[in-house]
């Protein structure tokens, strides 16, 4: 037998998700169109402060639109590409070209300002640019230590927009791959 309790519990969380849904709906539809139709990936986490954001074209063709309007970024990925995201609020996530080692895309608004010239203690090893951007880079060819062991090799790139920390990781690898560098030099910060 439900109790009042149970019964109010449930009509909240039941609005929440109405609430929810319509503002995911609101904010997609406020996108205006940009001509011919185009594969996108959308990602949208209702939040004060963020308005939806337009979706330009691949910039390579026949590639899809990863798009995160949350964090206010955007890249280009091929066919065949599997994407996951990996946290509720769509922070992280995974591409996986079919190689089986798959690279990470992680943005975040909760860091300190040292926070973007060192990863896992470790200090920047210089800049690259790729693309439109430039990024910091950083290498761990021993892993990552941390307790009774060390990770497989890391590879990584930072950078900083404002009030949003980029890192993209890659594991068991020294540098980027061409197809990771074709996919990185796609990413953009949307406005």
């Amino acid at each position: 037998m439900r109790t009042r309790e149970t019964i109010s519990a449930f009509s909240s969380r039941s609005l929440a998700m109405v609430a929810f849904v319509l503002t995911s709906a609101a904010a997609c539809a406020g996108s205006p169109p940009d001509g011919p139709e185009e594969p996108t990936v959308r990602v949208s986490v209702p939040t004060e402060g963020f308005q939806a954001t337009h979706t330009s074209a691949p910039l390579t063709p026949s590639w899809t639109v990863y798009v995160n309007d949350f964090y206010r970024y955007g890249f280009d990925y091929p066919p065949g590409t599997v994407l996951e995201v990996m946290d509720k609020d769509a922070g992280t996530v995974s591409v996986d070209t079919g190689s089986g080692d798959p690279f990470f895309v992680d943005a975040r608004m909760d860091y300190l300002p040292g926070d973007v010239t060192i990863f896992l203690d470790t200090a920047s090893i210089g800049q690259r640019s790729i693309g439109r951007i430039v990024w910091l880079e950083f290498a761990l060819p021993e892993g990552y230590c941390d307790g009774p062991g060390c990770s497989p090799p890391i590879y990584a790139l930072r950078m900083e927009y404002p009030g949003v920390l980029y890192t993209v990781t890659f594991y068991s690898q020294s540098t980027t791959t061409e197809l990771q560098e074709s996919i990185l030099a796609t990413f953009r910060i949307l406005d």
